[in-house]
């Protein structure tokens, strides 16, 4: 009979998945500081809305796997290992942005936050619109905190950024956007002061 370590595969696995979570964050993009909850059972989980809505989804599973040829064991170096764990934390990543993608794209279309551009360019009629379907919430100093915008690639990446600038500069666009940052810091002032009684 072979002899067991349990310890020590204990303390190999525990390392691995420790390994395997952070790798994960460089190819999470947006959702890299998305906090993380593990759960021991049970088959769905629930969020609360700034709303109070609470909404209840199933757990998707997600997978990925590493192959070792036994005949070729006493090859293996940690360096190729940690490399097969991380093509793993790529592809764990890849599944995972997927279903938030999904989810969000979901709940938008639920609730009617969804804008549908059908290919073409954005422009800052259409960044204004997205705008006002957003939430947005306010430090304590009163300046907004906007989202993250995220896009598929560099051009694009810059288009919005020149759309931005455009916004500033243009006196039309300008306006209407401070005029959207009142509205947006009524709504949050009310909802903060609701909160507070409620508290």
């Amino acid at each position: 009979m072979l002899p067991d370590f349990p310890k020590g595969k204990k303390k190999l696995k525990d390392f691995i998945l420790f390994y395997l979570q952070k790798a994960q964050k460089k190819y999470l993009g947006p959702f890299a500081d998305v906090p993380v909850r593990r759960y021991f059972e049970g088959h769905r989980n629930s969020i609360q809305t700034e709303s109070g809505e609470i909404t209840k989804s199933p757990f998707r599973k997600v997978k990925s796997e590493i192959q070792i040829d036994l005949q070729n064991y006493e090859k293996l170096s940690t360096k190729l290992l940690m490399k097969k764990i991380n093509k793993m934390a790529e592809e764990f990543a890849i599944q995972r942005n997927k279903i938030s993608y999904d989810e969000i794209e979901e709940k938008s279309k639920e609730v009617g936050n969804y804008i549908d551009i059908k290919g073409k360019p954005p422009t800052p009629e259409i960044f204004l619109d997205i705008l006002e379907r957003l939430f947005i919430s306010f430090d304590s100093n009163g300046n907004p905190k906007f989202p993250q915008i995220v896009t598929g690639g560099e051009k694009l990446a810059k288009k919005f950024v020149d759309i931005q600038n455009e916004i500033r500069t243009n006196k039309e666009y300008k306006s209407r956007f401070e005029e959207i940052i009142i509205r947006k810091k009524k709504d949050w002032n009310e909802r903060e002061a609701s909160r507070k009684l409620v508290g």
